[in-house]
């Protein structure tokens, strides 16, 4: 996941974070096989879905799929869909 381009990450949710103000996500926590990932969401990016729907797929264990890029060697969402 080191290259410049984005990537595509399908997995389980499995944490949310979210900042003061209820509802808000400021990042999140993937889990795909053996591997996890924390995604942080960009708050200039209109997402297919309210992000507190991401609490009905981490509740349900329903996959997502989220078109990531690495920002100087962060994770960031600049894509969230039902998978």
């Amino acid at each position: 996941m080191e290259s410049a381009g984005p990537k595509v990450v399908v997995g389980v949710v499995t944490e949310i974070y979210s900042g003061d103000d209820f509802g808000a996500v400021k990042s999140f926590s993937l889990k795909r096989g053996a591997e996890s990932f924390e995604i942080y969401v960009d708050p200039d990016v209109t997402y297919d879905f309210p992000l507190a729907h991401l609490n009905s797929h981490r509740a349900a264990a329903e996959p997502i799929r989220v078109e990531v890029e690495r920002r100087r060697g962060v994770l960031y969402a600049i894509a969230v869909a039902d998978a």
